[in-house]
């Protein structure tokens, strides 16, 4: 598993939908969301995102890159730039369900180098289908601060 550091994301026109929502179900959620971002006139034009936000009755956050600019409603935010700076990543390759693993040896990675963690971990699904979870590729950022003593 290759941990990468320095990285950052910077998505132009993205939607932002927060939801209630297990992470059993976010396969489709992510399916209903590829197949119906053209009902409010757009495409997607990268790789959904989510991040989940354990305070709050919404616990996920998708983060859906469009080819326009939207005007935002009561369902969605519009933000016209999604910036993530200074994270470190790693590839989560496999069984859905086990993006934990995954997850904790990034964080262990950035505890080990004595980082500081600025934000909650970012998911960029490249591959989730809802009929075969256990071949999902999906990108795992955490901005941080490189503080190492």
């Amino acid at each position: 598993m290759q941990i990468l550091e320095h990285q950052s994301l910077l998505i132009n026109n993205v939607i932002s939908y927060h939801t209630h929502l297990s992470l059993d179900r976010l396969p489709s959620m992510v399916e209903y969301v590829r197949s119906n971002v053209c009902n409010l006139g757009a495409e997607l034009s990268g790789s959904i995102m989510y991040t989940e936000n354990s305070d709050n009755y919404k616990n996920i956050e998708l983060i859906i890159p469009v080819n326009v600019q939207l005007k935002n409603c009561e369902e969605y935010e519009y933000k016209p730039v999604f910036k993530l700076l200074n994270a470190v990543s790693v590839r989560h390759e496999g069984l859905f369900s086990n993006i934990e693993k995954t997850e904790n040896r990034l964080i262990e990675y950035i505890k080990d180098k004595s980082y500081s963690m600025l934000t909650q971990p970012y998911y960029n699904i490249i591959r989730l289908e809802t009929d075969d979870t256990n071949n999902c590729i999906v990108d795992i950022y955490i901005g941080t601060e490189y503080n190492a003593s």
